[in-house]
Parts: structure tokens; C-alpha cells; sequence
């Protein structure tokens, strides 16, 4: 089985990176293999412009989408790997998003909406501010894109959160982070999610 790992960070030597060698550290270890996609490597356009928006209704789809929509059609899991950064995940993951799980591919809509997705999906994210359970933070991080989970058909683990990362952060929390990474990665196609 495959997992397809979107990575969305400008700087490779970053903890995000550290978070998905050992997710893909932990795919193998359960036996199934990984495609990992790196977004700010490949470029990837994160803008949606007005005549793809326009070419949705013909059913075109650019090379650079449906390359994306042919990894993610040949998965069985989906993991997105990011910051927070100002509550929400980078452009580049968003524009993917709104570009690559489009009608017809990722959902349908009218009276039996249905998503087209039937697969588990994983989030891990980095977060410099620590947890502050009285202000919601985790919800107001990870709702929207859980939505867009449930919307196109996945079923989503519980999102690792990994709170209060900066320069000073000992490296025994980092460590804990990445073992629970690696944990995610050997149990991401264990069907112990739920659909959110």
C-alpha cells in the first residue's frame, strides 16, 4: 500500500522535515511504501487562476493538477506535514487544496453529495505557540481542513499537534515529537480512524 506525504515548508533543514523522515520512517516499517511531494521544491502553483476556475465545468484539468490528482487517485492514505503559520497551513499546501481536490475528482455536490476520497489521511503540524487548552487552538487550526477531509470522503486520525516548537525547544520534546511522527506513520493505514 501507498502513502502519499505532502511536505509544505521553504527551508529542507526544518523540524517539519525531521516530522517526515520519520513518518516515512514508520510507513516502511509497517511495510507499505511512500510517495513524498515536495511542494516549495516542485514549485507547485498555489494559484488558482480564472481560466482553470473557468475549465472545471469542460472537465480540463492542467498537467500540473492532474499529475497531483494521479498520485493521490494511486494512495490508500493521504498526510499533509506543515507549520501553522498565522493559525492556517502555507499558501502552497491551501492552493493545492483548492486546486487539486476539485468537483469530479475529490467530491460531488446536488442532492447526493458524496466525497470520492475513501481513504484515511494524517495530519502533522509544527506550532512555535504552545497548546492553550482555554482558547481552542487546536480546533481553530485543524477544523477547516478536517472539513475538507470529511468533505472529499477521508477519514482522518487524530491530527499530531506539535505545540511550542522554537529555538529554545529542548530536544527531548522534539524527540517525543518525532517518535509520535514515526507512530503515525506505522499506523496510518490501521483502520482505527474515524471520519470526522
Amino acid at each position: 500500500m501507498n502513502v502519499l506525504t505532502l511536505v509544505a515548508h521553504p527551508q529542507p533543514g526544518s523540524f517539519t522535515y525531521a516530522l517526515a523522515r520519520a513518518f516515512e520512517t514508520g510507513v516502511k516499517k509497517a511495510g507499505h511504501s511512500i510517495t513524498q511531494v515536495d511542494l516549495y521544491e516542485q514549485k507547485f502553483s498555489a494559484l488558482v487562476t480564472g481560466a482553470e476556475m473557468a475549465s472545471w465545468k469542460s472537465g480540463y484539468v492542467p498537467e500540473d493538477v492532474r499529475s497531483q490528482q494521479t498520485m493521490l487517485k494511486q494512495a490508500n492514505a493521504l498526510a499533509l506535514i506543515y507549520p501553522v503559520w498565522w493559525g492556517m497551513p502555507p499558501a502552497i499546501l491551501v492552493g493545492w487544496l483548492q486546486r487539486v481536490l476539485i468537483q469530479g475528482f475529490a467530491f460531488e455536490s446536488g442532492k447526493q453529495r458524496a466525497g470520492l476520497l475513501d481513504i484515511p489521511a494524517q495530519i502533522i503540524a509544527t506550532i512555535g505557540s504552545k497548546d492553550r487548552p482555554g482558547e481552542r487552538l487546536f480546533e481553530s487550526y485543524f477544523s477547516d481542513l478536517l472539513g475538507v477531509f470529511s468533505y472529499c470522503g477521508m477519514h482522518s486520525h487524530p491530527p499530531l499537534a506539535c505545540w511550542g516548537l522554537n529555538a529554545a525547544t529542548h530536544q527531548s520534546v522534539r524527540n517525543d515529537y518525532i517518535n509520535a511522527a514515526l507512530t503515525c506513520g506505522e499506523n496510518i493505514l490501521i483502520s482505527n480512524h474515524s471520519k470526522v
